[in-house]
């Protein structure tokens, strides 16, 4: 069975050995320990931690370069650990401020519109908000999305979809309609 690129990237920093001033651990498991703790936190409700953690796991992941490359794709997913807890959080003029992404990162432009737009029903810019809805839904049937892979086995595309149909209830509710 073929070696999956993930692995195959790491190889040689995985041969190399620990380095003398770092304890060992892999590469990508110091990303997902620092994203696991963001999460958990933020389930939580532990803001400080969360908030803290995200922006440890979105300086690891953040490689311009790292998330373009072909297997690397989930990295656009953990660098937005920080917009998922601003979300979580309420921190709607934290999202609105926030700039969006290069536009050769589908994924990450999608969830951006995700977060605006929640943040456009809370700060009560419906027209807004069905705007970034809009974006969102059109990501839904992004190919290049649906390509990226997290693991190697599940497609970002999910989250997009979910980010829509969260998004389209939130919009139906700010506007009255419970039955959305």
């Amino acid at each position: 069975m073929p070696m999956p690129p993930l692995e195959r990237a790491l190889q040689p920093a995985v041969a190399a050995g620990p380095r003398p001033d770092h304890p060992p651990r892999d590469a990508l498991g110091v990303r997902r320990r620092k994203q696991t703790r963001a999460v958990a936190a933020t389930m939580g409700g532990q803001r400080d931690t969360a908030l803290d953690a995200a922006r440890a796991t979105e300086q690891r992941t953040s490689d311009p370069e790292l998330m373009r490359a072909p297997g690397f794709e989930a990295m656009q997913y953990f660098s937005l650990t920080p917009l998922f807890a601003d979300v979580r959080f309420g921190r709607w003029q934290q999202i609105a401020d926030t700039p969006s992404p290069a536009p050769d990162l589908p994924y990450m432009v999608a969830i951006w519109h995700y977060a605006q737009g929640m943040a456009a029903v809370r700060q009560d810019r419906p027209e807004d908000a069905r705007m970034h809805h809009a974006k969102v839904a059109q990501a839904t049937d992004d190919p290049a999305i649906e390509q990226m892979l997290s693991w190697e086995r599940y497609s970002l595309i999910h989250g997009v979809r979910i980010g829509e149909r969260v998004l389209a209830a939130e919009i139906a509710a700010a506007g009255g309609d419970d039955q959305a």
